[in-house]
């Protein structure tokens, strides 16, 4: 699955910073993802449910990611 993020806008909002792009699987155009920069999570304006839900799919097989701080001390 070949996963892109294209047309990235990035704006100053209420509490910070948002912005909008446009996500693609396997070259068909899936979903629009805005953060409005008020607070809160993302939107997701989806346009092919059956993409979208199979990048869903893939993304929770993925193992967790873990990070850990380094000492500047």
């Amino acid at each position: 699955m070949k996963v892109e993020l294209k047309g990235w806008k990035k704006f100053h909002g209420h509490d910070g910073n948002g912005f909008d792009a446009t996500i693609y699987v396997d070259g068909a155009k899936t979903a629009i993802v805005s953060d409005d920069g008020w607070g809160g999570g993302y939107q997701y304006h989806v346009l092919d449910q059956d993409k979208f839900d199979a990048l869903n799919a893939a993304v929770e097989k993925q193992p967790p990611l873990s990070y850990t701080q380094p000492d500047t001390h």
